[in-house]
């Protein structure tokens, strides 16, 4: 078994929204938000709050994968 991470990049947005929908689907007590809102964002609200965050400074957004199989996600932030 092979288990990497790495950083994903803002234009990777529709891996990600599928990764969180599925962890929200999957811990739904673990997010702010529940499944049915971010369900119902559109493709440009993924495109932009992926691609900002994904080049945020201060921040990151890695994804996880097991013999090649995306299975999770990390955001991560430095509050100075």
């Amino acid at each position: 078994m092979e288990v990497m991470v790495r950083t994903i990049g803002g234009e990777e947005w529709p891996l990600w929204r599928e990764l969180r929908l599925r962890a929200l689907t999957d811990s739904p007590d673990a997010f702010r938000s529940t499944l049915d809102e971010e369900r119902n964002q559109p493709d440009e609200w993924w495109a932009e709050i992926i691609g900002t965050t994904a080049e945020h400074p201060l921040g990151g957004l890695w994804v996880a994968t097991v013999d090649g199989e995306a299975g999770g996600i990390l955001f991560g932030r430095i509050d100075p």
